[in-house]
């Protein structure tokens, strides 16, 4: 309980300096299973992949652990200005900043060594590195070691393009960030059910389908892993790779895309089709312009529901918190307003209250 409160307290610490009102790259809970992992496996060496503002890396560092860690990231520039919210001392960490798939991972470690190797770098379309990693590292890592892998979701029910939203918005989102868009993805586990996570989620699967991998996971904790050989069962004869394509989809929500076509005059039009356009900002993460597209449409439509709340969405994630109330309370005095505003706004009031 003690870990808990000490990461939550980290996470409040970072999302008040950043100005998010959901911090939720990781969860009290995750970083309490990264602890916990150590304490149970006693790794020798902690290789992370992947760092961002070192979340991860300092749950490491409050484990009863005297192992090395090795963190491997393109670069740590957010990990050193994370350094000026959260101080920590590095001095167990080695940092190798280099892409992961250039590294020599066999210089890292010699078969007496007992590995954690934490995955929380994610596939593009210019770099699978999932793929790399299990085809070319996890084979060659000593026996007994652990592989985890952060931001993945498991549903014991099949999840199929008629279900997976309501997944995603029930289970998902609670340890997510409601205000951003991601494009997730789902794909079916050999034994039961489905996994949502990013693109990577998808080569994992049909990797761990071939092989028949046991994949382990905690309820509520965004993270599965396995331990090498150990959890290998005998190639699975009956994979076809087909019928598995075909149980995968692509599952997401953006959360200023709330505008029906329902045009009845060319004015309602032309402030539709800015909605248009700043949904489409928002999905390239372009908040300043996609700011811009609403406020457009709130001046040519003053009244249509939806537009004061995404304009609240763009400004809370440009920072500006006190004006981002203001659009919700404009949409909260419409007859239909957008039924999230209420709640959104309880969030920001509450943010501010703690701060």
């Amino acid at each position: 309980m003690n870990s808990i409160n000490t990461f939550s307290q980290m996470i409040k610490t970072m999302a008040r300096a950043e100005k998010r009102l959901y911090y939720r790259d990781q969860t009290p809970e995750s970083l309490a299973a990264l602890v916990q992992l150590v304490d149970q496996y006693k790794p020798t060496k902690i290789i992370e992949l992947g760092t961002l503002s070192g979340m991860s890396l300092r749950a490491w560092l409050q484990s009863n652990s005297n192992a090395e860690i090795i963190a491997i990231d393109l670069n740590f520039k957010y990990l050193y200005r994370s350094q000026n919210i959260l101080p920590v001392d590095l001095f167990r960490v080695r940092l190798i900043e280099k892409n992961i798939m250039h590294v020599d991972f066999r210089q890292l470690w010699n078969q007496t060594d007992k590995i954690i190797l934490y995955i929380d770098a994610h596939d593009t379309p210019d770099s699978l590195i999932m793929p790399y990693l299990l085809n070319t590292v996890v084979p060659h890592l000593p026996e007994g070691s652990i592989v985890a892998i952060d931001d993945l979701w498991y549903s014991e029910q099949e999840l199929s393009e008629n279900n997976a939203l309501a997944f995603f918005d029930q289970i998902v989102i609670p340890q997510f960030d409601p205000i951003i868009y991601r494009k997730l993805y789902f794909s079916p586990y050999w034994k039961k059910g489905s996994y949502v996570g990013f693109q990577e989620v998808i080569p994992l699967m049909e990797w761990s389908y071939r092989n028949a991998i046991n994949l382990r996971t905690k309820q509520m904790i965004k993270m599965v892993y396995f331990q090498w050989p150990y959890d290998r069962g005998t190639l699975n004869p009956s994979f076809n790779e087909h019928e598995f394509m075909k149980k995968t989809g692509r599952v997401g929500r953006n959360p200023v895309d709330c505008f029906d076509n329902i045009p009845k005059t060319q004015i309602i039009e032309k402030a539709f089709i800015e909605c248009q356009k700043g949904v489409k900002q928002f999905s390239l993460d372009q908040f300043a312009n996609s700011f811009e597209c609403f406020k457009r449409a709130k001046q040519l439509n003053p009244t249509m529901p939806g537009i004061s709340y995404a304009l609240a969405i763009c400004l809370l994630r440009l920072g500006y918190f006190q004006n981002a109330i203001q659009m919700l309370n404009d949409e909260l005095s419409l007859v239909n307003s957008n039924t999230k505003a209420r709640n959104l706004l309880q969030d920001i009031l509450s943010w501010l209250r703690d701060a």
